[in-house]
């Protein structure tokens, strides 16, 4: 099956109205921990900070939980 010229030049016509989209703002937010050697380091990306931030600390608290050394009283 041949692509026409026609085809290519609608195919081109759309990849260049894509390329012309503004792109969406984005934040990032990054935590980080480092005890006893071990270190857990989370990066999140959102549309906004707080939604970044949220969405950070989340996972930092569920990794922490999960992987951080257990420490005896």
């Amino acid at each position: 099956m041949a692509i026409t010229t026609d085809q290519l030049a609608e195919a081109i016509q759309r990849l260049a109205a894509l390329a012309q989209q503004p792109a969406q703002p984005q934040s990032s937010v990054e935590l980080s921990q480092t005890a006893k050697g071990a270190t857990q380091v989370v990066k999140a990306y959102a549309a906004s900070a707080d939604e970044a931030a949220a969405t950070a600390q989340r996972v930092y608290d569920t990794i922490t939980g999960k992987y951080a050394p257990k420490v005896e009283p």
